[in-house]
């Protein structure tokens, strides 16, 4: 179901998640990027369990892209030394969005991220669970005016103890930024969102998830793509 998720490492260690959106380049936040050295990073592609070393591609990354507008879009394209052979994902496109990211819509998200509260225990290989779109006021009330829902998508994801009342939710965490955020549309998947930030607790109950919108900044995805490496 993800032949497209990557992982980005820094000096040879995981840093983030990320999507092939093109045989020579990957999208991610720009939180992922920003003040990072383009020659220590390295995108890998086709190796879900990142402890094996016989799977998949580790490709350098050659240019980084980072969205203009940082309190806007957490965005970031990075392009690579070389073609990665893992299929690239389709962004879903204004139209797509708009019906894909309506209140109440299912969608699903993975990431090679911690797997407790505290942001702890990279697990290794990527995990994967579904989120439920809701109303923007659910993300304004605990992000106040950091929340732009033009260019954001608020989600939260399920009980994890569907007995309790105040039970923690499946939730990206650390690692998990930049990560694909996928509706599964008739034609197929498109790529909605890609991880930006969350509460201080992983799987907070009371806070839901922040998903950069994609259909939001194609413009600048589109010049990243366009630019010669």
């Amino acid at each position: 179901q993800w032949p497209f998720a990557a992982a980005i490492l820094y000096k040879n260690r995981f840093n983030c998640t990320a999507s092939v959106i093109s045989s020579r380049h990957v999208i991610t936040a720009a939180h992922c990027a920003r003040g990072l050295k383009v020659g220590r990073l390295t995108v890998v592609t086709g190796r879900y369990d990142l402890r094996d070393l016989t799977t998949g591609q580790a490709i350098p990354v050659v240019a980084k892209f980072v969205s203009s507008a940082p309190r806007r879009q957490d965005l970031a394209v990075l392009a690579l030394a070389g073609p990665t052979g893992s299929p690239p994902v389709t962004l879903a496109s204004p139209a797509e969005d708009h019906v894909a990211t309506l209140p109440g819509t299912a969608l699903r998200l993975a990431g090679w991220g911690a797997t407790t509260i505290f942001h702890e225990r990279l697990p290794g290989f990527l995990k994967a669970t579904i989120t439920t779109v809701v109303g923007k006021k659910r993300c304004f009330h605990p992000y106040g005016k950091s929340f732009k829902s033009v260019a954001m998508i608020c989600a939260r994801g399920a009980k994890l103890n569907p007995k309790k009342r105040f039970s923690g939710l499946t939730s990206p965490c650390a690692g998990d930024s930049g990560g694909p955020l996928v509706a599964d549309t008739p034609s197929g998947a498109r790529l909605v969102g890609v991880t930006s930030f969350g509460p201080r607790l992983c799987g907070d109950p009371f806070a839901p998830v922040v998903y950069s919108r994609i259909a939001d900044d194609l413009d600048f995805i589109a010049a990243a793509l366009a630019v010669p490496v």
